[in-house]
């Protein structure tokens, strides 16, 4: 769930996870639906929307497809397993409702985007075998990855950026967690690569006669950085190619610059000029510098009981009823 794992698995629960969810919201505002209030194929209704008993033995047969290799085939079980399937789709429903009353929303361009990032290693044909095993048309996957974004961000607006907490908090979690703060010898670099020795040379003659190195990296460099003027931020052993790495830990002084005719920094990439920016020493980083991970890993803690709250206040304040004969009539 990028933001966090956390938060995927607060909002779209799998195995034992799914399976204390569901079991923790059944019952405190659920009634068994009455016969005339349904006909004959509604499986439950939430706050006056009905979630019919095709829809469910959809979920209920994907379900037992994901799972398969876990479950055993008693009938007790599978009635448990129909309960659980049923409660997630209750929670689901919860989440549409509460998304559409807040007026959450996503553009076609987001859901795209978004798409886009989770299958990028994979081609269409991949794809579309990857849905039929999960007993999924790909249309279908499209519609429920976007509804899960939108669960997403509705939690992500009405719990996680409500979530408070204070400096004191921060500095106490610091004090008795201070060797987990552990910050590694860093270098802050800007850096220059150019893919041509010519270049190179030019741009070496050019920064020995005066010239601004920011204003030859805007003009010359061949990386991604240059979009941050060479900016590369503080860098630690293990981030760079080897090469460009041992230069770079070699030579630590503040305002000096890589130029080497004889021996250039070179890699696959190109041919490579750094200046140092900074330098910070292997040690503890102080509360100042740990502050926001301090404030991270807090925020990050709190996010399960918070939605579960959360959670539970929408069940408390829904109209849900089940049809549990409907439901598990058929317990196959």
């Amino acid at each position: 769930m990028s933001r966090t794992s956390i938060l995927r698995a607060a909002v779209f629960p799998s195995g034992i996870a799914l399976v204390c969810l569901a079991l923790a919201g059944c019952g405190r505002t659920e009634r068994r639906i009455a016969t005339d209030e349904t006909g004959p194929h509604t499986v439950a209704i939430v706050n006056n929307e009905r979630i019919s008993y095709d829809e469910f033995q959809r979920a209920y047969g994907r379900f037992l497809n994901q799972w398969e290799s876990l479950l055993l085939p008693e009938t007790a079980q599978k009635k448990e397993i129909r309960n659980i399937v049923v409660q997630q789709m209750i929670q689901e429903k919860l989440l549409d409702q509460e998304a559409r009353r807040k007026g959450i929303q996503l553009s076609e361009q987001d859901v795209r985007a978004r798409a886009q990032e989770l299958v990028a290693p994979m081609d269409i044909s991949d794809l579309r075998q990857s849905t039929e095993t999960a007993q999924v048309t790909l249309q279908d996957w499209m519609e429920g990855f976007e509804r899960r974004l939108v669960h997403q961000k509705l939690v992500q607006q009405e719990v996680i950026d409500k979530l408070r907490v204070t400096q004191k908090e921060e500095r106490d979690y610091y004090t008795r967690n201070t060797k987990r703060f552990f910050r590694p010898e860093q270098v802050r670099v800007r850096h220059l690569c150019v893919a041509g020795r010519d270049v190179y040379d030019r741009i070496a003659k050019a920064l020995v006669g005066g010239e601004d190195f920011v204003q030859l990296i805007r003009r010359y460099s061949i990386t991604p950085d240059r979009q941050a003027d060479g900016d590369l931020g503080f860098v630690q052993r293990g981030m760079l190619p080897q090469q460009l790495e041992q230069a770079i830990f070699e030579n630590r002084k503040v305002g000096s610059i890589s130029i080497s005719r004889s021996k250039p920094i070179q890699t696959e990439m190109g041919f490579h000029i750094v200046r140092i920016e900074g330098y910070k020493p292997e040690g503890i980083k102080s509360f100042e510098e740990a502050e926001p991970e301090v404030r991270q890993i807090l925020v990050r803690e709190r996010e399960p009981g918070a939605y579960q709250r959360w959670l539970d206040q929408l069940r408390n304040n829904a109209s849900i009823t089940i049809d549990n004969s409907l439901l598990n009539g058929e317990a196959g």
